[in-house]
């Protein structure tokens, strides 16, 4: 009896252990500094550089890009409309293994002209070294009609 209450204690501790080392990982925030220090300066040549060569994105209007030709346009596209003024939170992590993780979190779009757009956003990301890249990003936009996406 006593070796199966030690077990299952184990257990519990490694499913209470385990996101917060995830969430923890400077790697991904890293990744996510990375990604908007390279839209700040509109450098998208950058920002293509934390994608894997087969990455794709979908963006909140349904705008599909994928590998490095399309994700390109798209975030030109982004730049020309000065969509630059951007923040991310991370907010869960889940590994698929060791090399891959599920991220979700929420950003806020700071425009101009207008109310910020605020909504989530989910990635696959891959481990590569002690660096991460972006193998899928989607996001979206969800409001409650008082302009706050949650």
């Amino acid at each position: 009896m006593s070796r199966w209450l030690a077990t299952t204690v184990f257990c519990c501790l490694l499913v209470t252990i385990r996101p917060l080392e995830a969430a923890e990982d400077p790697g991904l925030k890293q990744l996510l500094d990375r990604y908007e220090a390279a839209l700040r300066k509109a450098d998208v040549a950058a920002v293509i550089a934390l994608y894997e060569a087969d990455g794709d994105f979908v963006s909140y209007a349904g705008r599909h890009a994928s590998g490095a030709a399309q994700l390109r346009e798209f975030y030109s596209g982004v730049v020309r409309r000065g969509g630059l003024d951007h923040s991310s939170t991370i907010d869960r992590v889940r590994w698929l293994g060791k090399a891959a993780a599920i991220v979700d979190g929420s950003f806020e779009i700071r425009r101009p002209s207008g109310a910020p757009l605020k909504g989530y956003w989910t990635a696959v990301v891959t481990r590569k070294g002690r660096s991460y890249l972006f193998r899928a990003v989607r996001t979206w936009t969800v409001s409650d009609g008082a302009g706050d996406a949650r």
